[in-house]
């Protein structure tokens, strides 16, 4: 009951179980499965708690029936396992970066692979790449793409004139990884506004890389309050560093 956002059984209970599953169809098929085989194990799903946050989860279950083979109840566990799903979609996009990486032989096909890697990782809104001279604050804009309308879109220099980075997120000049995430209705730390600039950002991170004596940076914006809890900062944290000691390998 708790885990899925319920104060006891009861209330659990007294709720209807297709509320639970975000896919349409999934509870039907479980209920298939468990009653033509009786037992199923490891059953995944995506489950939606009463707060409306989506978790990952393992069902295990088998059907109960009496001495004539009629239908009783249902007896299994549900587990949790939002966590270790992550972590594991996570070793798989770092691999395939790493890997990828490898094997790009210019700068557009480091961006290009930077740019799918992140958004498997973090679903971002917007991403930028850009680079600078040492101990210049201006930033020479490489790769910008922004969502406009759903779809992701492409920007070229022109369309936005990138200045010195403001005080809040000098520290990515130092190579320190910056995240600011701005509760919904929050106007600080004021943030630039660039492509679809209709939609404010509520969130932005930069990831600093330094390559060579030109000093890449990838900076990546997201547009939408990240996380439900203080685990997303560390997952943010360990997918930022990882990030960048990939790219950093390459210089």
């Amino acid at each position: 009951a708790e885990m899925l956002g319920f104060e006891d059984r009861e209330a659990l209970r007294a709720t209807d179980p297709r509320e639970f599953f975000v896919a349409a169809g999934v509870l039907e098929r479980w209920d298939h499965r468990v009653r033509s085989e009786g037992v199923v194990r490891d059953f995944e799903a995506q489950l939606r708690r009463r707060d409306g946050r989506i978790i990952r989860a393992k069902i295990d279950a088998r059907l109960v029936r009496d001495a004539r083979g009629n239908e009783l109840y249902y007896e299994g566990s549900v587990q949790d396992i939002t966590a270790w799903k992550r972590a594991q979609e996570q070793n798989e996009a770092f691999a395939w970066m790493a890997a990828r990486l490898a094997a790009a032989d210019s700068l557009d096909a480091v961006v290009e692979v930077v740019r799918e890697a992140t958004d498997r990782l973090l679903g971002w809104d917007a991403h930028y790449f850009a680079a600078r001279r040492p101990g210049d604050d201006r930033f020479r804009l490489i790769s910008f793409v922004d969502t406009v309308e759903g779809e992701k879109q492409a920007f070229t220099n022109r369309d936005w004139v990138m200045p010195g980075l403001s005080p809040p997120v000098r520290p990515v000049l130092e190579g320190r990884p910056v995240l600011i995430n701005r509760q919904p209705g929050e106007s600080d730390p004021p943030l630039d506004r660039f492509g679809e600039k209709s939609q404010t950002s509520a969130s932005l991170m930069y990831v600093a890389v330094r390559s060579g004596s030109g000093g890449v940076v990838p900076l990546q914006y997201d547009k939408v309050f990240l996380g439900h809890g203080g685990d997303i900062y560390t997952d943010l944290g360990k997918s930022v560093a990882q990030i960048r000691d990939i790219l950093a390998s390459m210089a």
